[in-house]
């Protein structure tokens, strides 16, 4: 029975260490892949393997933002938020997306929760173009004011 039970966690380790390559080479392969469909097709097979990769999904909805799909990201990104209510990178592409349609308030609300989760995505908002049409609105103009020290 014990040799039974060893075999059975040996051939389990042999699955999982097999299932780790073939993801380690499908990210490998979007990380190269320079259009964004031939991305997603790489995000869905990881997807195939892992249903529930976050990091899969948001990336996915970047390239679906590159594709010039915006809704599609943003029902991407909220299928990631589901899984985590906390990604930050979820919340930032959110952002770009909402950018994207004009959705300037919901846009901002978005960016604070990415900035909230993750300060390195303050830089972004003067980094990357998509967010260009957010960098006057007032929320975060207060947001990244830099903060008045009273003594």
């Amino acid at each position: 029975k014990q040799l039974k039970q060893e075999t059975a966690h040996i051939e389990s380790n042999r699955e999982e260490i097999t299932l780790t390559q073939e993801m380690h080479s499908l990210w490998l392969r979007a990380s190269q892949e320079t259009s964004p469909a031939g991305k997603i097709s790489i995000y869905d097979q990881i997807l195939a393997l892992r249903k529930d990769d976050i990091e899969a999904i948001t990336y996915k909805a970047d390239a679906a933002l590159d594709q010039n799909e915006p809704q599609w990201a943003i029902n991407l990104c909220h299928q990631a938020l589901v899984l985590d209510d906390a990604n930050a990178h979820a919340f930032y592409q959110l952002a770009c997306a909402h950018t994207c349609q004009g959705n300037l308030d919901d846009a901002a609300r978005y960016f604070t929760h990415a900035v909230a989760q993750s300060e390195s995505y303050r830089e972004e908002l003067h980094r990357d173009p998509a967010l260009s049409e957010l960098r006057e609105h007032p929320l975060l103009i207060e947001l990244l004011a830099p903060a008045v020290i009273t003594t």
